[in-house]
């Protein structure tokens, strides 16, 4: 999914948020992720989520316990500088791996600081009923006080 305008720092970095999420998301490669991830400071923007590296290992433990067949394909990589967004269709079920009537739209933005993750947003969009449904059940909890938007990084139209 590399692009050819991409400069090598983004190529980089969207390989690195590849290979985090493909641990995460898809191998379920908890201690991996822990051990690889952990250094300095990461904020997690998706309220739903507690801070840091651990936090996001936490809750997609929680996640693949309760839907074992979860997976997370990634459609689209944008790289820009420091920031990395992947477009990506996630499913609970095995068997709705693939299929696009099943699941989540997914879009991850990450800042990343010399290679390393250093912040996260993200933005979902359900597609099928049970999906909407879960979002209703799960939706609403806070887990950290981290703002939904920027906090100290300038936001991309005023660089």
């Amino acid at each position: 999914m590399k692009q050819d305008h991409w400069s090598d720092d983004e190529t980089r970095n969207a390989a690195a948020v590849v290979k985090f999420f493909q641990r995460l998301m898809n191998d379920h490669d908890f201690d991996h992720v822990l051990r690889t991830y952990r250094e300095g400071p990461y904020i997690q923007h998706n309220r739903a989520i507690p801070p840091e590296i651990s936090g996001v290992v936490g809750y997609v433990k929680t996640l693949t316990k309760r839907f074992p067949g979860y997976s997370y394909d990634v459609k689209r990589i944008i790289a820009s500088g420091d920031f990395v967004v992947l477009h990506s269709h996630a499913t609970l079920k095995a068997q709705h791996r693939g299929n696009e009537r099943k699941g989540f739209v997914i879009s991850d933005t990450f800042r990343l600081e010399n290679g390393q993750l250093r912040e996260h947003w993200d933005a979902m969009q359900a597609i099928d009923m049970l999906t909407r449904f879960l979002m209703l059940l799960t939706g609403g909890s806070v887990a950290n006080d981290n703002p939904t938007f920027w906090t100290t990084t300038p936001c991309l139209t005023e660089r």
